[in-house]
């Protein structure tokens, strides 16, 4: 794997939507919370049914990754 670093085009960060802080932030809270993180984020969808629980996963056997538990959308 390369670790050779691509300078974006500076009109190309003039239209980001965030900035390199921003982005750190954001990195910063969903590795610190995730659970309160995702939980704001998917305030932004409405549900038909709520979620009960944001994430419930486990890695050992058997494995499980479960997101949003019991939620509903309508999509």
């Amino acid at each position: 794997m390369s670790n050779e670093l691509y300078r974006t085009k500076p009109e190309w960060q003039k239209r980001a939507l965030i900035n390199s802080d921003e982005r750190q932030n954001i990195l910063r809270q969903s590795g610190e919370d995730p659970d309160s993180f995702w939980a704001e984020k998917a305030k932004r969808i409405q549900w038909v049914k709520p979620f009960t629980q944001v994430q419930d996963t486990s890695f050992q056997t058997p494995v499980h990754v479960n997101w949003f538990k019991d939620g509903e959308l309508n999509a």
